[in-house]
């Protein structure tokens, strides 16, 4: 199958099809391409082997993978497949056969938009629940297992307030109030390892401040991606939940909706729709127009020299409002860029502004109009 010739069927096709994407063969409505060409070769390999074929022929053109983009693929596909490429007059042919049972926790964990790394085993924790893995050289090392406890130590009980879920010898308080219940404070107590104590306190710093049917429903996952898009924890194939980012993280998930049946039983709560959606960050908002411009350009720069190719031009443009008054549509011009790479890009630079300035921001293009007057006649 041809790469490019893929990407431009799907891109067509999320246009001009409502539903139910058709890419020439069945097993391709579930693949989803990723603006990182390597996370999208992997995803690609995933849907063939959920689909029982042993063997794929993938087509690149010239420039679409880099020599260390080969290097890295034939040494994470070797692990646990025959990989080899081929030169012809397309380009490179991407040659792989016994797609058996991969070994997806060394394809799957991606840290950053250049490389792949493999991931070292954390150390079993006291509680024993602790199944996922991470890099020793992570981001998640230093912010999360170094990071000071903050939410550790038990609540006053207050009946009719306080909720108190134990799970294995750790026990979660919570403090719900309002009409509309929120989870105003959650602490953690219990835990003897300090790896287990970074977990369980990151749990309550993402539970805490958001309403209870938010924090239900959301916060477990909320979390999760956040562990891997920092690199701390490797996606599995599929659809990424807390059910398969590791055992620790299921508990988590049913501590949470046994918090929210036990408040549902003693108030009487019926559950209500979620429609909940969080602002801006207030040091997002609080700044000026002038000041948002700059950092997002600083950003831009940064993204720019380290991610791009140096033909490649991005020029900002503006900030404007969403529809709820939020300056979060951040408008951006490209330059000597194809339509293809320019969509991947555009979904890199967002992840990149939303890593490190405001997880809301979006990123626009300002519509080109048609040069022909011909076509433009209506």
């Amino acid at each position: 199958m041809n790469y490019r010739q893929l990407l431009e069927e799907y891109d067509l096709a999320l246009v001009e099809q409502l539903r139910g994407l058709e890419l020439g063969q069945d097993f391709l409505a579930n693949w989803v391409p990723d603006s990182n060409t390597l996370r999208s070769v992997i995803n690609l390999i995933d849907v063939v082997h959920l689909a029982g074929r042993t063997t794929i022929s993938i087509q690149f053109g010239d420039g679409q993978l880099t020599p260390n983009d080969k290097i890295i693929l034939l040494e994470s596909l070797g692990d646990c497949m025959s990989a080899e490429f081929e030169k012809n007059s397309d380009g490179i042919i991407l040659r792989i056969n016994g797609i058996a049972a991969p070994h997806w926790d060394v394809l799957n964990h991606i840290v950053d938009s250049k490389k792949l790394r493999k991931a070292a085993p954390l150390e079993q924790s006291g509680t024993n629940q602790v199944s996922t893995q991470v890099s020793t050289e992570s981001y998640f090392k230093v912010k999360l297992f170094e990071r000071s406890i903050n939410f550790e130590g038990e609540l006053q009980l207050d009946p009719g307030s306080i909720f108190v879920v134990s799970l294995d010898g750790v026990k979660l308080f919570f403090k719900i109030t309002g009409n509309i219940p929120s989870i105003e404070k959650a602490r953690h107590a219990g835990a003897k390892e300090d790896q287990d104590k970074a977990y369980w306190d990151f749990l309550c710093e993402n539970l805490q401040g958001s309403p209870l049917i938010e924090g239900v429903e959301h916060g477990v996952l909320k979390m999760v991606h956040k562990l891997a898009e920092l690199g701390a924890i490797q996606r599995g194939p599929g659809i990424f939940l807390p059910s398969n980012a590791g055992k620790l993280f299921v508990s988590m998930q049913n501590v949470v909706l046994k918090l929210y049946s036990n408040y549902c039983s003693e108030n009487k709560f019926k559950s209500s729709l979620n429609e909940f959606d969080p602002p801006p960050r207030i040091g997002w908002t609080a700044l000026s127009y002038d000041e948002r411009t700059k950092v997002v350009q600083q950003s831009m720069e940064k993204f720019t020299s380290s991610e791009t190719d140096d033909k490649v031009t991005l020029s900002f443009e503006r900030i404007e409002s969403d529809l709820d008054g939020y300056p979060v549509r951040v408008f951006v011009g490209f330059s000597n860029v194809n339509s293809i790479d320019k969509s991947n890009i555009a979904r890199e630079l967002e992840r990149y502004l939303k890593i490190n300035l405001e997880p809301k921001l979006q990123i626009y293009t300002t519509e080109v109009k048609d040069k022909n007057k011909i076509r433009r006649l209506r």
